[in-house]
């Protein structure tokens, strides 16, 4: 019974404000659109967060190496959002800066992204 009350609520607050569906539509993005949103978070997260959280921790480097089809869970976060996963053997280096900025690189056969530098 709790869950059926649950899911009432749950409709209600989550689901009332789209009731029209084409307000639903007009805040749905294209996936394109999505992409590019999704890489601007990763570039915000790459220029602003990183640099508090790895000076907070007293990091200096964070190397991240993954292979094709066996990736680390944390470098998808990190590929451009329209890549399914890592193309053969891809190195993502992180590295603090002496301005304490971070410097984000890719060891890789190809360019990633707009965020990293081709090293």
């Amino acid at each position: 019974m709790r869950h059926i009350f649950f899911i009432c609520l749950l409709k209600l607050f989550v689901f009332a404000p789209y009731a029209n569906s084409s307000e639903l539509s007009n805040s749905i993005l294209s996936m394109r659109d999505r992409a590019e949103f999704i890489d601007h978070i990763t570039k915000t997260r790459i220029e602003q967060l990183l640099p508090r959280l790895m000076s907070k921790h007293n990091i200096d480097m964070w190397i991240i190496i993954s292979r094709e089809y066996n990736e680390d869970p944390v470098i998808k976060t990190l590929l451009p959002a329209t890549w399914i996963s890592a193309r053969r053997t891809t190195i993502l280096v992180f590295a603090r800066k002496e301005d304490q900025s971070i410097g984000a690189y890719a060891i890789a056969p190809y360019k990633v992204g707009d965020v990293f530098e081709k090293a």
